[in-house]
């Protein structure tokens, strides 16, 4: 088996899996991570007041529910994930429900965004209410119109 090393938007060496299209760098990247942390903080406040809102759908099994569920939101999927067959059933999932989807860079940094000690190789940031009511959602709901835009613009299945 051919690895692939590539220099990631970290500078460090890994694995980048030969089906990560697209993978997003730069601003993109920067503003997908940022949403999975306003995700889940957003979520963690939900559960404060005693409201079932989740944002954040992590790990392939949950993401597989929800895309079947017919949950609206973008997939993040981690680029170095061996071997591939593990997430190789989520793009074409997501092509079909018309939910967009994207690479980012490893399995740690997923895990950071969502504040978790464990790497994780797929999340999913729901789509937020715009009515919800709350003022922190505003900056949550402009940033994921911002990712999601950018996500289909990247995306050559979304042409």
């Amino acid at each position: 088996m051919g690895k692939k090393k590539t220099e990631a938007v970290s500078g460090l060496k890994h694995f980048i899996s030969p089906i990560a299209k697209p993978l997003f760098d730069g601003k993109l990247l920067e503003r997908s991570v940022k949403l999975v942390g306003l995700g889940t903080e957003a979520e963690a406040v939900a559960k404060k007041s005693t409201s079932k809102v989740r944002y954040i759908r992590r790990g392939v099994a949950e993401v597989t529910k929800a895309l079947r569920k017919q949950e609206r939101g973008i997939v993040l999927l981690a680029s170095d994930v061996f071997p591939i067959n593990i997430l190789a059933h989520l793009p074409i999932l997501c092509e079909e429900k018309n939910i967009v989807y994207g690479y980012v860079t490893d399995k740690m940094s997923l895990g950071k965004a969502c504040k978790s000690a464990r790497p994780t190789s797929v999340i999913m940031v729901t789509a937020p209410q715009k009515d919800d009511g709350k003022k922190d959602d505003g900056k949550f709901f402009e940033l994921f119109q911002k990712v999601e835009s950018a996500a289909r613009v990247a995306n050559p299945f979304f042409d």
